[in-house]
């Protein structure tokens, strides 16, 4: 059985033989891909091989690719991206469809965590000479590190050992100062508190400059918010909105403009089950 499923049929009428007027890679996007139901097909009418055709005369090349510059490596399809981050909100739990590659669903069926990976060296996935130019900075990682575990994610940190096993010297400082910039930022807070509920409140020892808080579920029992706002008390008893969002998981970092707040309450708006909070943190990075 034989799969033509290309960039033309996101244009109908294009003339996909002419070479002008050529779709945007923006335009390819199938939201509800599901090759297990293609191969369902293939199977009814007994095909034993199937075949996609991964690049046609329309030029759009079906796999990703950092040498060819029109393809799914430039369309917004698939957080599968190679660079350290996921998508927000992102899910923990998955639909029951084995080839699922996306964000996650709150009302998925497997639990499934996300997991981003990324090279140190820029696109380097194996160790190649007198490339240490390529070891992304720690302020790189740090945004990394924001848009994945900072999203219900796991972090994975390529390593490149040369050819003596050895992880470089330039690249091992590079994770040791990964490592202690983390450690910086967030193994103090301010204040932490756990709860249980709708609404969980955190006072502050006294009125108190904060740019990060940090919530966390006890995923022991499942993802359960689906949609919260952060506020902070300004002053004598005026709560402002300091950030809002929909999925915690594992840990969701939220960096604020910075401002002096007594209090900080989490108020969780949609919940699948009561709230079960591990933990929520205030933080002073500067």
């Amino acid at each position: 059985m034989l799969f033509h499923f290309d960039i033309p049929i996101y244009k109908p009428g294009w003339n996909w033989r002419s070479g002008r007027d050529v779709p945007t890679p923006e335009m390819y996007n199938p939201s509800k891909l599901d090759t297990d139901q293609w191969m369902e097909a293939a199977k009814a009418m007994g095909a034993r091989c199937t075949v996609l055709v991964a690049k046609h005369c329309s030029g759009f090349l079906q796999w990703q690719s950092d040498l060819y510059p029109y393809g799914v490596k430039q369309s917004p399809w698939r957080i599968g991206n190679e660079q350290g981050v996921a998508a927000y909100p992102c899910w923990a739990t998955v639909p029951d469809r084995q080839d699922y590659n996306g964000p996650g669903d709150p009302d998925g069926r497997y639990w499934l965590p996300g997991k981003c990976d990324v090279p140190i060296r820029n696109h380097e996935w194996f160790w190649t000479p007198n490339a240490e130019q390529k070891l992304y900075s720690v302020e790189q990682l740090m945004d990394m590190y924001y848009r994945s575990v900072g999203r219900n994610c796991n972090l994975l940190l390529n390593a490149n050992p040369n050819p003596e096993g050895l992880v470089p010297e330039a690249d091992f400082q590079r994770h040791v100062e990964f490592g202690k910039e983390i450690r910086r930022r967030f193994d103090k807070p301010l204040a932490q508190t756990e709860g249980r509920g709708d609404m969980v409140e955190l006072k502050l020892a006294a009125s108190t400059l904060i740019d990060h808080v940090i919530v966390m579920e006890d995923i022991g029992h499942g993802e359960r918010i689906r949609e919260y706002q952060i506020e902070g008390m300004v002053g004598v008893d005026t709560w402002q909105t300091l950030c809002t969002g929909q999925s915690v998981g594992h840990k969701r970092i939220q960096q604020l403009d910075p401002r002096e707040i007594g209090k900080v309450r989490l108020r969780v708006l949609k919940s699948a089950a009561e709230p079960l909070i591990r933990s929520l943190a205030v933080y002073r990075v500067g």
